[in-house]
């Protein structure tokens, strides 16, 4: 039994080329929501064609608080490791075989865990990234150093990602796929997406909503310096998450952005509307590692609002770390244009590969 263990937007996005395709083939498996992003994901699977969960470990609101985490995170440790009977009847249905998970998220790390303790081989899409920092980001970069060094299957999206894994001894069987599986899920966007995006241009397009940047009010304030010198040059839309909204609120730092004429403060839009701004965008400033990926694809100019990135896509060709130098920054967006990438991505497969590898492990077991 193929076991898929997912449990964010974004995870849901990366992961949902290899679930058509199971779709496709009338292939078996097992779909475990974690109830990282209930809330949300309820909302994303239709725009994915993504059928329902099998399982769920919570229903309906999305964690989006620190203490939420904790406690979500701690009574699913709590049941791994008091309840492995449970976890193996409840959640993999008493039935072996492999359990498939993704990225570097909290979902991640107890999909591991489980899946383990339940005596199931683990498939790990998207291993390899290191920011060789294990505080920025937190917790992913920890969280992909275990998973990566838990996991029987290893499937590696770049050169760099390959070379992380064998620098850190992997024992799982690796997996070169060339690109990452969100190139896929781009392509499958665009061509749903209907007309042209509806907003004038010139604008810059603004998201973050990583902890480590709504937990530290220099960040955020250093964001609103820039945004609003970029206003003086035009304006920016601004794509909130629930999150975000809600750091902004504690921190007192909403008015920052409303009292801006100029900055098109937006809620969360569809994977499909969100690359619609992106694509028609001037260039866009983000924490999201994804978003950095698709930038990439669509050779947009992009500012990383981090000090590192575990992702080598776009650097020193279309993306520019911002390490949150202003001087620097605004040297970005002045010269923006100039940003572009040296080559083209080519419209690959890697959900395929994924498959393949899966029905020879099915063959061997």
């Amino acid at each position: 039994m193929i076991h898929i263990f997912i449990g964010t937007k974004a995870q849901y996005i990366k992961t949902a080329p290899l679930i058509r395709l199971l779709d496709e083939k009338g292939i078996e498996y097992n779909l475990i929501d974690s109830g990282q992003h209930a809330a949300f994901s309820k909302e994303v699977r239709p725009h994915l064609a993504i059928r329902n969960p099998d399982i769920y470990l919570r229903r309906n609101n999305d964690i989006d608080t620190i203490l939420d985490a904790i406690l979500w995170m701690g009574k699913t440790l709590a049941q791994i490791i008091f309840k492995p009977k449970f976890i193996k009847k409840n959640i993999f249905k008493d039935k072996k075989g492999i359990c498939i998970v993704h990225g570097d998220t909290p979902s991640t790390l107890l999909a591991v865990l489980m899946a383990k303790r339940a005596g199931l081989k683990v498939a790990h899409i998207e291993a390899g990234l290191r920011s060789y920092n294990y505080f920025d980001p937190f917790p992913e970069e920890l969280v992909r150093v275990i998973s990566m060094k838990l996991s029987d299957y290893l499937f590696i999206p770049s050169e760099e990602a390959a070379h992380n894994v064998e620098k850190m001894k992997c024992k799982g069987k690796k997996i070169k796929l060339g690109v990452n599986t969100n190139i896929e899920s781009l392509h499958y966007a665009l061509a749903l997406a209907k007309g042209e995006c509806n907003l004038k241009k010139p604008y810059a397009l603004l998201t973050f909503h990583r902890v480590e940047t709504l937990t530290n009010s220099k960040r955020i304030k250093f964001i609103i310096r820039l945004i609003n010198h970029i206003t003086t040059l035009m304006p920016v839309v601004f794509i909130t998450h629930t999150c975000t909204k809600k750091a902004l609120i504690r921190l007192h730092m909403l008015n920052d952005f409303t009292q801006n004429e100029k900055i098109i403060i937006k809620e969360l839009v569809s994977h499909c509307e969100f690359l619609q701004y992106l694509k028609s965008c001037d260039f866009i400033l983000t924490d999201g590692g994804s978003i950095q990926e698709e930038a990439y694809y669509l050779n947009k100019p992009c500012l990383i609002l981090r000090k590192r990135t575990e992702r080598p896509e776009g650097l020193d060709e279309n993306a520019v770390v911002s390490n949150f130098n202003f001087e620097e920054n605004i040297s970005f967006v002045k010269r923006y244009r100039e940003f572009k990438r040296k080559s083209a991505v080519e419209n690959i497969h890697p959900s395929q590969i994924i498959l393949e590898t899966l029905k020879g492990y099915a063959q061997v077991n």
